[in-house]
């Protein structure tokens, strides 16, 4: 569907080693070249930016068209090369919430909903869907959904996050004893 061969092998994940039998395994992995000058980072650079929301059509099982993927990829690469984009994150399983969150993380920079967002826009798996970090002001028809902020805090409508607090909970070197514990049904307060 994306119009790009596959390429790799699972030579590790296959048969059997004494007495162990592996499962049938899927491994997937992809590689690209690129001019190492357009090769950005995720986490926000700096206070004052706008940030934005781009995500492709979906279908009626959840799945990206891949049409749409295909246009988010060259609407992407064009604001890399064009220098509007500073930094970039692939949604995934976490959504938008992880996103944003990982997002501050590297250098310190909190961040500003503009609006409330929905709980499936803030923790679905949008696959194939960014979160951008702009250096201008966002675009005719670009969904944003905040700014990057001084103060290390993550803000929305109705809740204010340390987002210091957020970096312990998702560091995986960090002393089990230090992760905040949530009810099972609960999901991440933000």
């Amino acid at each position: 569907e994306m119009g790009c061969a596959a390429i790799g092998g699972k030579d590790s994940m296959s048969g059997t080693f004494e007495n162990i039998d592996v499962p049938p395994t899927l491994v997937s992995f992809a590689v690209c070249t690129s001019d190492s000058r357009k090769v950005i980072s995720p986490e926000f650079k700096e206070a004052g930016h706008t940030v934005i929301r781009i995500a492709p059509e979906y279908d009626g099982n959840g799945l990206p068209v891949f049409d749409s993927v295909k246009q988010c990829f060259d609407q992407i690469e064009g604001m890399i090369d064009s220098g509007r984009a500073c930094a970039v994150w692939s949604v995934a399983g976490g959504g938008v919430a992880e996103g944003i969150a990982k997002m501050c993380f590297g250098n310190h920079i909190g961040f500003e909903f503009s609006r409330k967002l929905s709980d499936t826009i803030l923790f679905k798996p949008w696959y194939g869907s960014f979160i951008v970090e702009l250096t201008g002001e966002a675009g005719y028809g670009e969904e944003i959904i905040g700014r990057t902020m001084p103060d290390y805090r993550i803000y929305g409508e109705g809740y204010t996050m340390q987002a210091e607090a957020l970096q312990k909970a998702w560091n995986p070197c960090s002393p089990a004893g230090s992760r905040p514990s949530l009810p099972p049904s609960s999901p991440i307060p933000m």
